[in-house]
């Protein structure tokens, strides 16, 4: 009896205890899902399309100071660079470049200042100029929601991800080697450069490398020696590279490459080796996020 009561308080400890840790995890999900879904904005860069909005400068402590309020005008670029403890949007605009001989100049250098700097605003100016570059302002999130859009600047970014290449087809050479057609799911990993396009809809060019494992049709018309013939298919290791175009969550592109059939297999097989074209499309491609678009080149309009 004794026994059997200790195994069944030592059920309730361990059921007790793996109650408190699932509970445990499910509170940290919640909080991360919540912290990613505002990180989220981070990095991103808006528009304002209402004729004005308010901003407001920050006090010591890093909350909106009320006193401090100011007009950024319609046309005006932002990128938003974190919250503060109220959830109000922490932002730095785009920097102004100053009239040289009628003609704008425009300061994409790195510059380092204290914080003590980006807090130190402009009391006799009303609106937003380039007095403004390199400081950090706020606004109220209703304010990004009813008067601003999200714009994509141009930049560039490190790039992976995975794609397939559904359509794949092999060159022939006139002769034994014939042109070979294949409708397979290819998936391969990629890397490379991502450029962004500048506008108001998410687009990119992306330049892309990779490697893959793929599957090579090793019949009769593909083989030198029917020896080696076995009616199957054979892996191959695929190399390529191409261009990915990307519209929103859409990708397509244009890849060339080389299948490489490894053993005496592949010494038999005529395509060894050999370019193929293909149709690709992104299955995910992911990038380094950058919080300042300024520094891609991109400024608000030049103040005279």
């Amino acid at each position: 009896m004794n026994s059997i009561y200790f195994l069944n308080n030592k059920n309730h400890f361990m059921s007790r205890h793996v109650k408190l840790v699932i509970l445990f995890v499910v509170c940290i999900l919640s909080i991360s899902q919540s912290w990613g879904q505002s990180q989220a904005l981070v990095g991103k860069v808006y528009v304002v399309f209402s004729d004005q909005i308010t901003v407001y400068g920050l006090n010591d402590s890093g909350s909106i100071d009320e006193d401090l309020s100011y007009t950024a005008k319609g046309g005006t670029k932002f990128s938003v660079v974190g919250f503060d403890e109220k959830n109000n949007i922490l932002i730095t605009f785009w920097r102004y470049p100053t009239i040289v001989n009628g003609k704008p100049k425009y300061d994409y250098s790195s510059k380092t200042i204290k914080k003590a700097d980006f807090r130190n605003y402009q009391t006799e100016l009303q609106f937003i100029g380039k007095w403004a570059n390199y400081k950090q302002f706020a606004i109220k999130p209703t304010v990004l929601n009813a008067s601003c859009k999200e714009y994509f600047a141009m930049k560039k970014d490190f790039t992976w991800g995975v794609m397939t290449l559904p359509i794949k087809a092999r060159f022939g050479n006139g002769g034994k080697r014939l042109f070979d057609y294949e409708e397979r799911l290819n998936l391969g990993f990629v890397f490379g450069l991502k450029k962004q396009l500048k506008g108001y809809n998410q687009q990119a060019l992306n330049y892309l490398a990779g490697f893959g494992i793929t599957s090579a049709k090793t019949d009769s018309s593909s083989m030198k020696d029917l020896s080696d013939y076995d009616g199957k298919t054979s892996l191959a290791l695929s190399l390529h590279t191409g261009v990915l175009y990307q519209f929103e969550t859409f990708q397509v592109g244009f890849f060339v490459g080389a299948d490489f059939v490894p053993g005496t297999v592949g010494r038999s097989w005529r395509h060894q080796g050999r370019p193929w074209i293909g149709l690709a499309i992104g299955v995910s491609l992911f990038s380094k996020n950058s919080v300042d678009g300024t520094e891609s080149g991109n400024s608000n309009k030049a103040e005279k």
